[in-house]
């Protein structure tokens, strides 16, 4: 990678001095191996300000011999404008952009903003980071450096970890340094925590910096003010004289250290030239370091060249490009110690100075720190720019954003407004906790009525979002009906939040909340936007459906789906989906779906994406995909953690248990479930208790163990949402275990909510339960009915189930020639999907009729390979290429080629040809 700087000469001078730090320095060193050994590798080296965090990563770039190196390095006063991190990380390697898919190509040149265009999709920022990376590691292994993380926009971060945690089998290491008090986006990465020197250490650093000479009671006063910190021990020796270090003269008056490193920092600079400290002030004021820049605001000021001259003199400044401190705390230093009037002509200069259209944001957000009154003008700037960065993914700097407009907004009315609107933007990033911080000050300064009921709506929403169901239905209630005067359509959306919180809610809430929800939504007037017709259709429908209106309610949802499907209103994706379910139509529930993924991508609704993959991944398992099913939950549960918000599912993770419950994994299941179980009671949100109730339903029915099953069934269906989806199980069950009156009146009541629905899926699965409960020749023709309406649609986990259970009679009729054709097609599909324990189900059946079940030699379900291998196995059948894979998976094509290597090796096979006849899925 020529275009990165190489260090494989290692011919640079060490920038720092290292004392002692062996155990350090290993783990680095051990980095470096793994690295050079075609290992990725990621390291957060954390600790206190002026540990030696900085040196350990100079000792770590000196040390990397063999290896290119990428560098960057953040600065306080950060303005949060996303990926400006990642775009001087990435500098070097821009050139290779033209070898990424267009798509991520694209994505990254708006995110860096290269050019214009629709908000980039993270996730596509994010593979195309990996993909530069892994490219640029092709030839060369890469070290990527990542100094003052902490001071580094959050969405170059996040990408980093991203691919950080992606990368693999790449040559590729990414350290990242960052103090004690931040690193919350690293989630569990590896960390070497840098304590202070021990007390030999640090005499022996202060040793080799004051020279020969250095009296005994000033060695002891130095090093035991410093403390172990190397930054102050390297500061105060070179901050003293000789005859202070040789005890000639008594050293000065002890102060706290903060102040004595800032003192040691700001040594010498009242004694430059006024032009020179203005200088520094103007570059401490932009971290960005543009030249270009600072040189139209210092001629602005009128400094001269001089001036720049001499800050380098005096190894303050380093004039790039990029402009950069020795050090950051001098900025910190020169920036905090100058006067309010210094700073507010300095910003007033930047401001100016950003005359270019695509400074717009910086320069509002440098008339803002030259402004110290309200001025509704500037606020108002910095809102179209958060506009803007909303429109990049950057929620977290329209947040900032948001919030310093706020600050400057003189009316009380429309500063409230504003941050209320910044705390929205922290919802969206998934930063909850500021959320809830931004709310907390907005909510004692609402002026009326409408703005009340807007804070108690969004505290509503946090509450949600962070997976706390008990309040969410009253605060949405309480808000709804605070709107209906000033705003009908307001209240509208606001009922049916609080009717999807008390679906939620579920047997854990107030009783009778969802019907309260619906009747009390059925008295505010409809509104004749074109645009909310789909959210009136929706909250109708809902609420027909909830009132036992099931007939009433299929027409209006089916409008509703349609209506959502063709916006861009994120708010009502979830419930749509969970309507397509009731309707039982698969196609609307796997459009929906992806949609709102797809949506929560292209806009950076981190929150949005976390539930949205969970949706996606339902229907994965609905269809029997449960590896595909496994990476939506997987990237899920992975985005969660890095915003620190699990979201609806919480702890319990459903959704994985769902996927155990399929795999016949008994012990994991129970596990899972009583786990979910607690979460989900503790939080009041009884719709995932159901769930988990209704998977262990699952499991007990695919093991054979119905009364077990129908106990789990009939705690489930305790929850309303769930009581629909779990009526054939209950059905299945009660007829096992010989409970007739409740398996027919199980049956009847799916009838009333299948039969409208007129769906292949709803057909088949009314025809196989009514199959359970009938007599004589009856069942038969029923049985024949299931199948041939599940063969129509892409449910196939029924589709078996119903096999299974018509081969089940057949074997009792004795006839079992019949009985082997229906087994054995239904063994072959769940072993397929990897349904262990209705595979087994099948296979005992088929073992009693004298038949035996056929086992394919080389599935890919087998221990042989690793999950990730097996789903990278299953789209290479599928024809997608390297690329079109990672882009699936969230990971390099360079990893893709890897997995397929040994793919091929352990099945030996040679190509995706061979692949994808073995991989074929049976009919």
């Amino acid at each position: 990678m020529a275009s990165v700087q190489s260090r494989a000469a290692n011919k640079r001078v060490r920038r720092s001095v290292l004392v002692g730090r062996t155990a350090e320095r290993d783990v680095l060193d051990a980095l470096l191996a793994d690295v050079r050994g075609g290992t990725s590798r990621t390291l957060v080296v954390r600790g206190g300000i002026g540990v030696g965090k900085t040196a350990l990563l100079s000792y770590l770039v000196d040390s990397a011999v063999g290896l290119d190196v990428a560098e960057v390095s953040g600065v306080d006063f950060e303005m949060g404008f996303p990926h400006a991190g990642l775009h001087q990380l990435l500098t070097p390697m821009l050139g290779e952009i033209g070898n990424l898919p267009n798509v991520q190509a694209d994505a990254l040149t708006v995110a860096l903003g290269m050019t214009a265009g629709p908000s980039p999709d993270p996730f596509l920022v994010g593979l195309a980071t990996l993909n530069l990376l892994a490219d640029a590691a092709l030839g060369t292994p890469l070290l990527c450096v990542v100094d003052d993380a902490h001071w580094v926009d959050g969405v170059s971060i996040e990408t980093l970890v991203f691919a950080a945690r992606r990368l693999e089998h790449q040559p590729v290491g990414i350290v990242f340094a960052e103090r004690d008090d931040a690193g919350a986006r690293k989630g569990t990465l590896p960390e070497l925590r840098v304590e202070p020197l021990g007390d030999v250490d640090a005499r022996s650093l202060l040793s080799s910096i004051a020279g020969s000479g250095l009296e005994s009671r000033a060695e002891a006063r130095i090093v035991l003010e410093a403390l172990g910190n190397p930054l102050a021990l390297v500061e105060f020796a070179g901050g003293l004289t000789r005859p202070q270090l040789t005890g000639t003269v008594a050293l000065p008056h002890t102060l706290p250290v903060s102040e004595r490193l800032r003192a040691t920092f700001l040594r010498g600079v009242d004694e430059l030239s006024e032009q020179t400290q203005t200088l520094l002030l103007l570059a401490a004021a932009e971290p960005s370091g543009d030249a270009p820049l600072l040189s139209r605001a210092a001629s602005r000021l009128g400094i001269e060249e001089a001036a720049v001259s001499a800050a380098e003199a005096e190894g303050l400044l380093r004039y790039g490009p990029p402009v950069t401190f020795r050090h950051p705390l001098i900025r910190s230093a020169v920036y905090g110690a100058a006067t309010i009037a210094d700073r507010q002509r300095v910003h007033r200069a930047l401001a100016d100075a950003s005359v270019q259209k695509e400074d717009a944001d910086r320069r509002a957000w440098h008339r803002a720190a030259a402004t110290l009154r309200p001025h509704e003008g500037v606020a108002a700037q910095l809102e179209r720019s958060a506009d803007r960065a909303r429109t990049r993914g950057g929620h977290s700097a329209a947040a900032a954003l948001l919030a310093r407009a706020a600050e400057l907004t003189p009316s009380q009315a429309p500063r409230v407004d504003r941050m209320i609107a910044a705390a929205e933007a922290e919802l969206a990033a998934g930063s909850t906790d500021r959320a809830v911080a931004l709310l907390a000050g907005a909510e004692p300064l609402t002026v009326d009525e409408i703005q009340h009921a807007k804070a108690l709506r969004l505290r509503a929403a946090i509450t949600f979002a962070m997976g706390d169901n008990s309040r969410t239905v009253q605060l949405l209630a309480h808000a709804a009906y605070a709107f209906e005067p000033f705003d009908p359509r307001l209240a509208r959306d606001t009922y049916l939040e609080a009717m999807e919180a008390a679906i939620y809610g579920g047997s854990l809430g107030s009783p009778g909340a969802i019907l309260a929800v619906a009747r009390a939504a059925e008295g505010v007037s409809h509104t004749p936007e074109v645009e909310a017709a789909a959210a009136d259709d929706l909250l109708e429908g809902l609420a027909a459906m909830f009132t036992d209106r099931y007939e009433d309610a299929v027409p209006v949802l089916r409008r509703a789906l349609e209506g959502v499907h063709a916006g861009t209103d994120l708010r009502w994706f979830g419930l749509s989906t969970h309507a397509a379910t009731d309707l039982w139509d698969e196609d609307w529930a796997h459009a929906l779906a992806t949609r709102r993924v797809v949506l929560a991508r292209e806009t950076g609704a981190m929150t949005v994406l976390v539930n949205g993959l969970g949706s996606l991944g339902g229907y994965e398992i609905l269809v029997g995909r449960f590896d595909a099913a496994e990476a939506c939950f997987s990237e899920s549960r992975e985005i969660a953690e890095a915003t620190g918000n699990l979201g609806i599912m919480g702890e319990g993770d459903p959704l994985a248990l769902t996927i155990a419950a399929w795999r016949g994994r008994d012990v994991e299941t129970r596990r899972r479930a009583a786990s979910c179980i607690r979460d989900a009671t503790a939080r009041g949100v009884g719709c995932i208790a159901g769930w988990a109730r209704g998977a262990l339903g699952t499991l007990e029915i695919g093991l054979g163990n119905y009364a077990a099953g129908l106990t789990a069934i009939q705690a489930a269906s305790e929850d309303a949402w769930m009581r629909r989806r779990l009526l054939p199980d209950l059905v299945e069950a009660a007829a096992r275990v010989g409970d007739r009156r409740l398996a027919a009146a199980a049956a009847a009541e799916l009838a009333a909510v299948t039969l409208p629905a007129g769906t292949p899926w709803a057909l088949g699965i009314a025809a196989r339960s009514q199959a359970l409960v009938a007599k004589g020749s009856q069942q038969e023709e029923l049985y024949q009915q299931a199948i041939h309406y599940l063969d129509r649609s892409r449910v196939t986990p029924q589709l078996a189930r119903a096999r299974l259970l018509y081969g089940e009679w057949l074997r009792r009729g004795r006839r079992r020639r019949d009985a082997r054709r229906q087994l054995g097609a239904a063994h072959e599909i769940f072993s397929s999907m990897g349904a262990g324990a209705f595979a087994r189900r099948a296979s005992r059946e088929l073992q009693a009729t004298g038949g035996a079940a056929e086992t394919r030699p080389a599935a890919v379900d087998t221990e042989a390979l690793t999950a990730q291998e097996t789903r990278i196995a299953r789209l290479a059948g599928e024809g997608l290429s390297n690329a079109e894979i990672g882009a699936q998976l969230f990971v390099s094509r360079r990893t893709v080629e890897y997995h397929l290597h040994k793919v091929y090796r352990k099945l030996e096979v040679a190509s995706r040809t061979r692949l994808a006849v073995l991989l074929r899925p049976p009919k």
